[in-house]
């Protein structure tokens, strides 16, 4: 179910970013080396481009921390 839910939210993401894209030449020939950065720059200027990434940033450690928790959660002996 969780999979299903994700796959969808994130087809909506990439097609939100997709549509965001004001030039498509801008955005592959970047200074930043980061597409989905240039757009987010594009679109909230530099400051709101580098709070997005952190957000998407923590957002994906955690997913990753909270995946292998609760993989070997069931090893931990319960009291």
């Amino acid at each position: 179910m969780s999979i299903g839910v994700s796959a969808i939210f994130g087809f909506f993401v990439i097609l939100s970013l997709l549509f965001s894209i004001q030039d498509f030449d801008t955005v592959l020939g970047s200074e930043y080396d980061q597409p989905v950065l240039q757009i987010l720059v594009d679109l909230y200027g530099e400051n709101g481009a580098i709070a997005l990434m952190t957000l998407i940033m923590v957002c994906v450690y955690h997913c990753g921390l909270f995946s292998l928790v609760s993989k070997y959660s069931h090893f931990v002996r319960r009291a």
